[in-house]
């Protein structure tokens, strides 16, 4: 049996490991998830000095994990969300210096604070801990050490603060505090930082307020992904390979408003008239897309949600003369509040570069924007109630008139006909 690689005992009713299974050396991976009936899991299991991948999410029962967890040394990822037993405690884990995914999603491990041990697991790059009854001060300020962090969920969460040093985390990508109903501020965040899920956090106001630190660390997240995509493009053409590409993606609750200069268009699509030689402007950045929905409803129709609880897409289309040029860019959540429909305190925005279009300046000099909205949850349609296109500029720099030409709940394809005027303002950082 030492040739044996992955043991896949999930959804058992095995009440208890054999303590012979220490002798599965070569063993790399076993998967316990909803042993509902698993009571204990032996000592002895830390002799499996190969083991890499350890899931025991789901154990209700499971009285305790092995005090000697950390002489796993070769352990890569650890799941132990949802474990209920009060009785129940995490270990020591400040040996398993290779862990890279670490998930204690709804479990009682943690009892309100994690231990400041894990702070020192420098190759863990994927942290959940939400919905573990953290409060303030529950989250320690070494949490700035992890220097592979790249997504920390901390979603469901009572504290109202975060430690300021987490804008020292300079890989970190995806920030997760949605449901934290005691939130009541949010520190400078790591340029890095691609996308930030702040929806529900009832406390938050004015996050995109001129005057908001968020804003300003949006901003700066904003231009070192500018920067990025620059250096992505240059190594694409030289080594004739693509790349896809996201934005900068914020969830935030409806309250806390869309950027500063933007206005709200009702129904889920606005087109405009971009301002002359917008391309060429080395001053112009790109777009803030936003958008808000309405609840589900008996009568929505069925949509592409691929696989998602929710999924929100923005289909942007560049119409150059008889020319048009379209890309669709999607934002997905696997929050369980869309479960339930929940959808309509929300407002997504993207931030998008003017780099990632690739255009000829040549040939961009009157062009028409549309932008149109759509949103699934769960495979169904759910209805766009408003949304808004916002220019970003660098600070100080000014912006012509765009003309806002037709806004409507049906998808059209002629985007010239007139309508009012818009003036966009820039977004101070």
């Amino acid at each position: 049996m030492k040739i044996l690689r992955e043991l896949r005992l999930d959804g058992t009713s095995l009440k208890e490991l054999p303590s012979s299974i220490q002798h599965l050396q070569g063993l790399q991976y076993l998967d316990l998830e909803n042993c509902k009936n698993l009571l204990n899991i032996p000592d002895n299991i830390c002799n499996l000095r190969s083991l890499k991948t350890l899931i025991v999410s789901g154990c209700s029962k499971l009285n305790k994990l092995p005090k000697n967890l950390g002489s796993l040394t070769q352990l890569q990822v650890l799941c132990a969300a949802r474990l209920d037993s009060k009785s129940c405690q995490l270990p020591s884990l400040s040996d398993l210096r290779v862990l890279r995914i670490l998930n204690l999603d709804r479990s009682n491990l943690v009892h309100g604070a994690i231990r400041s041990d894990i702070s020192i697991l420098y190759s863990l790059e994927e942290v959940d801990l939400s919905y573990c009854n953290l409060a303030e001060g529950g989250i320690p300020s070494e949490i700035c050490y992890l220097s592979s962090l790249q997504a920390l969920y901390l979603k469901g969460n009572r504290f109202s603060s975060i430690p300021s040093g987490i804008s020292q985390l300079s890989k970190l990508k995806i920030l997760d505090l949605s449901h934290c109903e005691m939130l009541q501020q949010i520190p400078e965040l790591p340029s890095s930082l691609r996308v930030l899920d702040a929806h529900g956090c009832i406390r938050l106001e004015s996050l995109l307020s001129p005057q908001s630190l968020l804003l300003s660390s949006l901003f700066k997240c904003f231009k070192s992904e500018i920067q990025e995509l620059e250096c992505r493009m240059v190594l694409s053409s030289l080594f004739l390979q693509g790349f896809f590409y996201h934005g900068v993606n914020i969830v935030i609750s409806e309250s806390s408003g869309i950027p500063e200069g933007g206005t709200w268009h009702q129904g889920s699509q606005v087109a405009m008239m971009l301002p002359w030689n917008w391309y060429e402007n080395n001053n112009f950045l790109g777009f803030a897309l936003c958008s808000a929905y309405s609840p589900l409803d008996n009568e929505s129709e069925d949509g592409d949600g691929d696989g998602y609880p929710c999924t929100f897409k923005c289909l942007l289309t560049f119409q150059i003369g008889t020319f048009a040029w379209r890309c669709e860019l999607p934002l997905k959540s696997r929050c369980t509040c869309y479960n339930d429909g929940g959808v309509s305190d929300q407002v997504w925005v993207m931030y998008y570069p003017k780099g990632a279009f690739r255009m000829n300046p040549a040939s961009v000099e009157h062009t028409y924007l549309r932008a149109s909205f759509h949103g699934y949850i769960h495979g169904r349609a759910v209805k766009v109630k408003k949304c808004a296109v916002q220019f970003l500029f660098s600070q100080g720099s000014s912006v012509q008139d765009a003309n806002v030409i037709k806004r409507s709940d049906y998808a059209q394809d002629d985007l010239e006909d007139d309508s009012h005027h818009k003036r966009l303002r820039t977004v101070q950082h």
